[in-house]
């Protein structure tokens, strides 16, 4: 069993040019309009972070571990989305007109906690010498104070829980990463108040990756993407009340690698 004695990180996240740059841009959708303006003023996000885990190597190739996180973040960058129909903006009339500004929020915590099972079969024996499996549980508690609510938000695009289940297969030249992920309901975008807040609901997705060492210098291989055609779904306030529905289904890639 290997101990990893607590672990500290302080980190600083400089806002991205076009996050700070004294600008506007226009995107539209027919009747449809989004305003994105910068903020000069976006201060750099601090970070303070705290980490321990425990790992038990109970073979060679095997290993099962548990980690427990923690991360304080001063003038998180947020991202404030508004709507306003039938606007008016240069003369021109939309439907839908979103103004979306950045903002520092006071203050966000992120507490989680992760377990991690990593197994290869190695007392099998031919072609199947070569099986094994990962499965990975995480457990994530945010919160995020913005400016003007009062109410509890978490940190945007962070869900609650998050399962990887894959099934693994290596040998010489083969080699195939069959995955399988779940993720819960998370924030994606803070409106005017929470019945306008966006999230997306939970969803599952499967993918496939494999290669095959044809020679020396030449390596085939296969990415199947999104196997299962899961939808994203996006609503406000409750399940229910559905803003977006989108499908893309399946993406499937082949080629070959070649060292000269």
């Amino acid at each position: 069993i290997h101990f990893r004695t607590l672990g500290y990180n302080r980190s600083l996240g400089r806002p991205d040019y076009n996050q700070i740059a004294p600008i506007s841009v226009l995107s539209r959708d027919g009747s449809d309009a989004e305003l994105f303006i910068g903020n000069p003023e976006l201060e750099a996000r601090v970070s303070d972070s705290f980490d321990v885990s425990v790992e038990w190597y109970f073979s060679e190739l095997s290993v099962l571990s548990i980690a427990g996180f923690y991360k304080d973040m001063a003038d998180f960058i947020v991202s404030r989305t508004e709507n306003f129909p039938d606007y008016d903006y240069n003369g021109e009339t939309f439907e839908n007109f979103d103004l979306v500004t950045l903002e520092n929020a006071s203050d966000a915590e992120l507490t989680g906690v992760e377990l991690r099972f990593d197994h290869q079969f190695d007392n099998l024996h031919g072609f199947l010498g070569g099986l094994g499996f990962q499965i990975s549980l995480a457990w994530i508690d945010s919160e995020l104070d913005v400016q003007g609510r009062d109410d509890d938000l978490p940190l945007v695009g962070q869900p609650d829980w998050t399962r990887t289940y894959a099934l693994t297969y290596q040998n010489k030249r083969f080699d195939a990463f069959l995955t399988y992920n779940q993720t819960s309901e998370y924030l994606s975008s803070i409106e005017g108040s929470p019945a306008t807040d966006l999230y997306i609901d939970d969803y599952e997705r499967m993918d496939l990756k494999a290669s095959y060492g044809l020679t020396e210098r030449m390596r085939l291989f296969l990415e199947w993407q999104n196997i299962l055609d899961g939808p994203t779904r996006e609503y406000q306030q409750h399940p229910d009340q559905n803003t977006q529905w989108e499908e893309y289904g399946w993406t499937l890639y082949f080629g070959a690698n070649v060292t000269l």
